[in-house]
C-alpha cells in the first residue's frame, strides 16, 4: 500500500470538488483531487450562481472573477397568454449582490481552478476510483488511471464529489432516495433576438410546454423548454427542433441564431439521508448527494456551498484543533439543507408541469399568488434563494438571550445558525463618508473564526473589562480566531489598548440590524454563518462554548 503523504482524496473536479478542494488547500491540508474525464469540460451546464455564493466568493477573493464572467440579473418574469403572472425584482435582496449572475457552470469551474493551481493544487484528469475501504483511522482507496495502471494508496479521508452516478456514494451503500420525472427538457445555448431586456430571465408558460430563457455573458441565451409527453424527442435535438418547440410554445416570441450546445435530458428528484456513514472518513456532498429539476437554480450554489461547510470543519479535526464531533454537524447541517432544495424544486416543477387547459388556468393562478405571496413576504423568496438558512441547534451552533424586538423584521434574524449579514462601518478616526466605509465581510476570514463584540453605547468600566477578559480568553487560540470589537459610537475612548481590530458603528444602523442595541457577541464560523450568538455581553457561555469547539483551551 502506497503511502501518498496526502490528507484527503477528492472524488470529481465540477464545482463541488473543487470548492472542497481549494478550501482544504486554503486550511493548510494536501489534497489530491482526480476525476474520471480526460480534461475540463467546456459544456454550460448550470447557468445560476446566487446572492449567498457570491458573498461565499467574497470571502475568498474570487467574487470580482466570478461577476466578471458572467452576466448580472435583476429580476424575473414569467408570462402566460402575454400576460404576466409572476414578477421578482431582486433589489430588495438582503446582501450586497442584491442579483443574480447567469454564468455557464465551465466559466465557475475556471474560476475554481486557477484558485486551486495558485494554492498549489492541480487535478489529475482521466482517473477513476473503483473502490475503497474505511478503515477508522484511515482510508485505502484503489485507482485506475487512463494508461491502464492501478494504484492503491492510503489516505485520512475521502470527499465524494463525483456527481449523480457517485462512486463513493454507491461504495457506501447510501440509498439514493426519490425518483425520475416523466418529463424531459430541451435545452440550448444559442443567440436571440427580441425585444425583452438582458438585465432579466424570462418563462413563458402554455399547454405545449414552457419556454425559460437566461441571458448569459458574450450575448447568448441559454434557454430551457420543459416539453409535454408527446413532444419528447428521445434523442438529442436538431436546430430545428428547438426552433419548432420555441414556435409552438411561444408563437413570434423571438428569431433563434447560432446554436452552441443542445441536448435533451431527464430530472430526477433524489437524496441520501446521511451523506456518511455513522463516524466515517469518506464523505459525500454536491449531486452525489441531492440532485433536482433546474427551475430553482440552486443546484450548482447547493453543492459548494456543501463543501464550504464541511472543508473547515474537517481541516479542524484533521489538524487536531476541534473534536472530531464537529464532522457530525456537515450532515445534520448540510443534509436538512438539502431535503428543503429538493423539495423546493419539486413542488416548483409540479407547480409548471401543467399542460391541459384547466391545468394550466391552475397553474397561473398559482404563479400570481405566489408573486403576491413573495412581494408581501419578502423573507419567503429569500429562503428560496438560501439566503435565510438557518442550521438547527446542535452541540457547536449556540443561541442565548433575545433579538431586539424592534429592528426591521425585513432582514434576517441574527441568531446561532444565520449567516452573518453584511455590513458597513467605520474605521477609527475616519469621517462619516461613503469612501471612507469598509464592509464586514472585507474583515471576516475563511480560514478562521471571528469573535465578534459588539460593544453597544454602554462605556462602563464593567462592560470594558468583560470585554478585556474575553480578549484574553482567546490568545492561546489567536491562530483560529481573531476578534473583531464594533463600538456604536464616531470614538474609541478606552479602547485604545485592545488587542482586537476595532471598527466603528456611529449611526448604530450595525447593532440594529443584528438586533444588538445593548451589546451582543457572536462567532463566527468560517464559512459565514454564525456558530454562536449571546445578548447581553457575558463571558460565562461563551467561555464553555469556545472551550468545546477548541481544543487548545
Amino acid at each position: 500500500m502506497a503511502n501518498t503523504n496526502i490528507d484527503a482524496l477528492v472524488i470529481g473536479a465540477g464545482p463541488t470538488g473543487l470548492a472542497m478542494a481549494t478550501d482544504l488547500l486554503r486550511h493548510g491540508l494536501k489534497v489530491r483531487i482526480v476525476d474520471l474525464a480526460d480534461k475540463a469540460s467546456s459544456l454550460s451546464k448550470a447557468t445560476t450562481i446566487m446572492p449567498r455564493t457570491l458573498e461565499e466568493f467574497q470571502l475568498r477573493g474570487l467574487h470580482e472573477r466570478t461577476i466578471g464572467l458572467g452576466k448580472i440579473m435583476r429580476g424575473f418574469s414569467a408570462f402566460y397568454k402575454g400576460q404576466i403572472i409572476f414578477k421578482a425584482d431582486y433589489d430588495r435582496i438582503s446582501s450586497d449582490f442584491n442579483y443574480l449572475v447567469n454564468i455557464p457552470q465551465c466559466d465557475v469551474e475556471l474560476v475554481l481552478r486557477e484558485e486551486l493551481e495558485r494554492l498549489g493544487g492541480n487535478i489529475e484528469w482521466g482517473v477513476t476510483l473503483t473502490e475503497f475501504e474505511d478503515l477508522g483511522d484511515h482510508i485505502e482507496a484503489k485507482l485506475s488511471h487512463a494508461n491502464g495502471e492501478t494504484e492503491e494508496l492510503e489516505v485520512p479521508w475521502l470527499l465524494g464529489c463525483d456527481g449523480a452516478h457517485s462512486v463513493v456514494r454507491k461504495n457506501l451503500g447510501l440509498k439514493f432516495h426519490g425518483k425520475a420525472y416523466k418529463d424531459t427538457w430541451l435545452l440550448a445555448d444559442l443567440n436571440i433576438d427580441w425585444k425583452f431586456t438582458a438585465e432579466s430571465s424570462y418563462s413563458f408558460f402554455s399547454e405545449d410546454g414552457v419556454l425559460a430563457i437566461f441571458p448569459m455573458p458574450k450575448g447568448r441565451h441559454r434557454i430551457y423548454i420543459l416539453q409535454t409527453l408527446k413532444h419528447q424527442l428521445g434523442r438529442d435535438p436538431s436546430f430545428n427542433d428547438i426552433k419548432d418547440a420555441v414556435e409552438r410554445i411561444a408563437p413570434g416570441l423571438c428569431t433563434l441564431s447560432k446554436p452552441h450546445w443542445m441536448a435533451e435530458f431527464k430530472c430526477h428528484h433524489r437524496k441520501v439521508k446521511n451523506y456518511r456513514k455513522k463516524d466515517g472518513r469518506a464523505f459525500i456532498g454536491g449531486d452525489a448527494a441531492h440532485i433536482h429539476s433546474p427551475e430553482t437554480g440552486l443546484g450548482l450554489n447547493t453543492g459548494m456551498q456543501d463543501s464550504f461547510n464541511l472543508a473547515w470543519k474537517l481541516a479542524a479535526v484533521h489538524q487536531g484543533r476541534a473534536p472530531f464531533s464537529l464532522l457530525d454537524t456537515y450532515d445534520q447541517e448540510r443534509s436538512d439543507v438539502g431535503k428543503q432544495v429538493v423539495k423546493l424544486s419539486d413542488i416548483t416543477h409540479k407547480m409548471t408541469a401543467q399542460f391541459s387547459a384547466m391545468g394550466s388556468m391552475v397553474r397561473s393562478r398559482m404563479w400570481r399568488t405566489f408573486s403576491n405571496h413573495i412581494r408581501v413576504r419578502h423573507e419567503k423568496f429569500e429562503d428560496g434563494l438560501q439566503l435565510r438558512v438557518l442550521y438547527k441547534p446542535n452541540p457547536f451552533v449556540e443561541n442565548h438571550g433575545k433579538v431586539d424586538p424592534f429592528r426591521l423584521k425585513e432582514l434576517p434574524e441574527m441568531i446561532a445558525g444565520a449567516r452573518c449579514l453584511e455590513a458597513k462601518l467605520l474605521p477609527p478616526g475616519a469621517q462619516t463618508d461613503k469612501k471612507q466605509f469598509v464592509r464586514l465581510y472585507d474583515h471576516l476570514d475563511p480560514n478562521c473564526h471571528q469573535l465578534m463584540i459588539m460593544a453597544g453605547p454602554d462605556n462602563s468600566k464593567e462592560t470594558l473589562a468583560c470585554i478585556r477578559e474575553l480578549i484574553a480568553l482567546t490568545d492561546p487560540i489567536r491562530d483560529q480566531i481573531k476578534v473583531l470589537v464594533v463600538l456604536a459610537r464616531q470614538d474609541m475612548d478606552g479602547y485604545e489598548d485592545i488587542q482586537a481590530t476595532i471598527l466603528l458603528d456611529p449611526t448604530h444602523h450595525f447593532h440594529h440590524h443584528y438586533g444588538a442595541e445593548t451589546g451582543a457577541l457572536f462567532v463566527v464560523r468560517p464559512d459565514s454563518y454564525i456558530g454562536f450568538s449571546s445578548r447581553p455581553i457575558e463571558s460565562k457561555k461563551i467561555s464553555t462554548y469556545l472551550k468545546h469547539l477548541f481544543i487548545d483551551l
